[in-house]
């Protein structure tokens, strides 16, 4: 984020679906990563959305693999 003076390249911002908009998202992604809670009507989009469209992100301790979007 060009306001801030630190860098953010290995920050991960966390905000509540208040803050969950396409604008705030699109703004912090070119610079950080961010986990964020789902509004209702995004989380009906993310159960419809195809397996191959999330990532890999790593595997816990139990050893199942977590994905993301």
């Amino acid at each position: 984020m060009s306001n801030l003076e630190i860098t953010t390249k290995n920050l991960v911002l966390v905000f509540d679906k208040g803050n969950n908009s396409e604008v705030n998202i699109v703004d912090v992604l070119s610079d950080m990563h961010i986990v964020a809670s789902a509004k209702h009507e995004q989380v009906r989009d993310l159960l419809r959305m195809p397996l191959d469209k999330y990532k890999y992100l790593y595997t816990n301790q139990k050893g199942h693999k977590i994905y993301g979007y």
